[in-house]
């Protein structure tokens, strides 16, 4: 098997999922914004505000827009919490540099929450950011290489968490794979385009967004 990435920074090529089931129960479209699934998020994340008005559905496709010339973001959140299963997103990443397009799990409870993280970086180098918070505290993470630009196409982007072993994916290949300081709290499946205070940032002159096209779980 060959790896591109050192340390515990490591993207597979062969697939890196062997003897991985994946078993999903729901495909969730976007025909339209099923509100009994979906709500729109609305708060404050890193340099502006995330705005239902930058969620839409356009050509069965979910768009989560940087507005131009602000630094305003979108969200998605699933309406329930879910625990252990396999959860993937087919999306394609804002091409905006300094911005984070994001698929991933959180509690969303008052203080401490548990979280996974897929978050894609706009801009080159092409990479991922995965990560996983028990109670609030950062307990895994890893920047990793991604061999193609993910704003040129979509990608298949799985979370695969199960009793004592999580392993995050990018087109079937390996990502990360943890079995301790995982989550123990059912979280809500979440979707984000948004300017991070920690990257580099210039404002758009244009409308970028986040496209995707399914998520399942």
């Amino acid at each position: 098997m060959r790896t591109i990435g050192t340390g515990r920074s490591v993207f597979s090529e062969d697939g890196g999922s062997e003897g991985t089931f994946h078993v999903y129960r729901t495909l969730h479209r976007f025909p339209r914004l099923d509100g009994t699934v979906w709500r729109a998020g609305e708060h404050p994340l890193g340099r502006g505000i995330l705005h239902p008005d930058n969620v839409s559905i356009q050509d069965g496709q979910l768009r989560l827009c940087l507005p131009a010339g602000t630094c305003d973001g979108a969200e998605l959140r699933s309406r329930e919490r879910h625990l252990y299963g396999s959860y993937t997103a087919r999306l394609q990443s804002c091409p905006a540099p300094g911005s984070i397009t994001a698929f991933f799990l959180y509690q969303d409870v008052p203080g401490g929450n548990d979280e996974i993280d897929i978050e894609i970086v706009g801009g080159e180098p092409h990479r991922a950011i995965v990560a996983a918070w028990a109670a609030g505290r950062q307990t895994q993470a890893a920047t990793v290489p991604l061999p193609w630009d993910p704003s040129e196409a979509p990608h298949d982007y799985t979370i695969d968490f199960h009793p004592g072993q999580l392993s995050l994916h990018a087109d079937g290949a390996l990502l990360a794979r943890w079995t301790s300081g995982l989550p123990t709290e059912p979280m809500r499946v979440m979707l984000n385009a948004w300017w991070p205070t920690w990257l580099p940032w210039t404002p758009s002159p244009v409308d970028r967004c986040a496209r995707v096209d399914w998520v399942r779980w």
